[in-house]
């Protein structure tokens, strides 16, 4: 148990009697990784939750009450996330470079293999940009990593943005050949003096 002025922090050693909305987490990173915190909830108790957090506010913060409340809008509950701005840090400890999302309130990055919020595509990249980024002569001055897909994310494109801690950071020669060789599809190709922009199918 922490404390502080306004409130009180504390967590459950064990679990006497599982809420019926409680579930195992599907994704193994869960509970280090910081990219979500719900996976212990099935998607009724989730949405139910939000919903609860919505009126509170509006109540506490805005001093209305809604007339009536429409029904929720629910998407997929797995692959969702099409956009993300994925951490880069090279940890020597853990065998080089880590890509994901940062530990649970720590500035740390988690050492994720797949992440189940991901469109599979995306999350099948994390491995390989692992392997980009030490490869390249380049990755200290990666901080991180923005990946997006399209609205069709079956056929639609995957942009994979490397972003330095410089305004600009043309491709060098010898990390062109690596970008094309790892994340590339044959016949897209990154050359030297390109912007380090990688656009996959």
């Amino acid at each position: 148990m922490t404390g502080g002025k306004r409130l009180d922090l504390g967590r459950a050693n064990r679990l006497l009697n599982e809420s019926p909305g409680r579930r195992a987490p599907r994704c193994p990173h869960f509970g280090v990784c910081g990219g979500c915190a719900t996976q212990h909830a099935d998607m009724a108790t989730q949405m139910a939750a939000k919903q609860d957090w919505l009126e509170q506010n509006l109540a506490r913060i805005g001093k209305v009450k809604p007339e009536r409340m429409l029904p929720m809008v629910t998407g997929e509950e797995w692959g969702y996330r099409h956009r993300a701005r994925l951490s880069v840090r090279r940890v020597a400890k853990k065998g080089g470079v880590l890509v994901g999302f940062r530990e649970r309130r720590t500035t740390y990055v988690a050492e994720l293999r797949e992440c189940a919020v991901l469109p599979s595509r995306i999350s099948a990249l994390i491995m390989p940009l692992r392997e980009l980024v030490e490869a390249l002569s380049v990755r200290i001055r990666l901080p991180q990593i923005e990946v997006a897909v399209g609205d069709d994310v079956d056929e639609g494109d995957t942009v994979v943005i490397l972003e330095s801690m410089k305004m600009e950071m043309p491709v060098e020669a010898e990390d062109a050949g690596t970008v094309t060789e790892i994340l590339c599809e044959e016949g897209q190709a990154v050359n030297e003096g390109d912007a380090l922009v990688v656009l996959g199918g």
